[in-house]
């Protein structure tokens, strides 16, 4: 191809990528939103960041969680950018050595629940900010939200006393954590863990006992805690019109599978494998698509607004 030839081609492409990408921009702004578009408007850089705390129990378990793997995909799909902290994160900050001694103490043999503790210096030593479990996905979550702390970066828990979605500054995040550690003493439950810790918390609260600072807000309007179904696949589109999140717990899959009509979105065995839990879950979600449109805040005033 001579050269006079090739500078007409090369016009006729860029003029094409640019007529193409004005197009999916006003495509996104009319709120027909895709994950190509929102990739192209908001770079990594400038998204909102959502965390979870993911670390292998056993050492030399490098294998991802399928779980993980939909938790990614589900925020990633509504404009975040998906950051996994780990046990070298928390093993940063100051207070790690301390708390290790502490929690190593009352779960001498139990690594599943010392990693629930150490997340929270893990945030502490990343910048702070938003944290979901990763069974935890968004439902109708306002981007523009996303960005910046609610309460001025006060520890707010969107679940009550269940950590499934949290959000806190870093200061926060190690001043609870280190609350959490003078909590396990007083412990009413048998059963000691981060969210008995935080329930411990949050009675004292209620009680008047003392005011730690910390947000808890009601579950019903903010995490849904269980599939939301009217009847087995008819998704319950009212119900989750209402909140940022659906949390897809082991208690939630376990209700769904043994419910005396089962709403269990999909064919398994008992007990339940980390591959089934991911494949309901998303199973759920897009049924939650296709019946009641998905979420409620792609608009354009939303995106508008999430992209200044």
């Amino acid at each position: 191809m001579n050269k006079p030839k090739a500078f007409i081609v090369a016009l006729v492409i860029v003029g094409f990528i640019f007529l193409a990408g004005n197009v999916r921009k006003e495509n996104l702004l009319r709120g027909l939103t895709s994950q190509e578009d929102i990739d192209l408007l908001i770079d990594e850089a400038s998204r909102p960041v959502m965390h979870t705390f993911f670390s292998p129990i056993l050492p030399n378990l490098n294998a991802q969680d399928p779980m993980l793997e939909e938790w990614k995909e589900q925020w990633s799909k509504v404009g975040f950018s998906t950051k996994v902290l780990t046990l070298k994160d928390a093993a940063k900050h100051p207070y790690y050595h301390q708390m290790s001694r502490e929690i190593e103490k009352v779960f001498p043999n139990d690594i599943y629940n010392q990693f629930c503790f150490y997340r929270y210096l893990a945030m502490a030593s990343s910048g702070g900010g938003w944290m979901s479990d990763y069974d935890t996905f968004p439902t109708n979550f306002p981007l523009k939200e996303g960005k910046d702390l609610p309460n001025g970066g006060m520890f707010t828990s969107y679940q009550a006393h269940v950590p499934a979605l949290i959000a806190a500054s870093s200061e926060e995040w190690e001043r609870v954590g280190k609350l959490l550690v003078e909590a396990i003493p007083r412990i009413k439950d048998d059963v000691k863990s981060d969210m008995y810790a935080l329930l411990t918390l949050r009675e004292e609260q209620l009680e008047e006992k003392e005011d730690h600072g910390i947000e808890f807000l009601v579950p019903s309007w903010n995490v849904k805690m269980w599939f939301m179904y009217l009847e087995p696949e008819k998704v319950d589109c009212r119900d989750m019109g209402i909140g940022r999140a659906i949390h897809f717990s082991h208690a939630a899959m376990a209700r769904a599978y043994n419910a005396k009509s089962s709403v269990f979105p999909v064919e398994a065995p008992w007990p339940l494998g980390s591959q089934h839990r991911a494949a309901a879950a998303r199973a759920f979600m897009e049924q939650w698509q296709q019946q009641c449109g998905g979420s409620n805040v792609e608009t354009e005033e939303e995106l508008s607004a999430a992209l200044q």
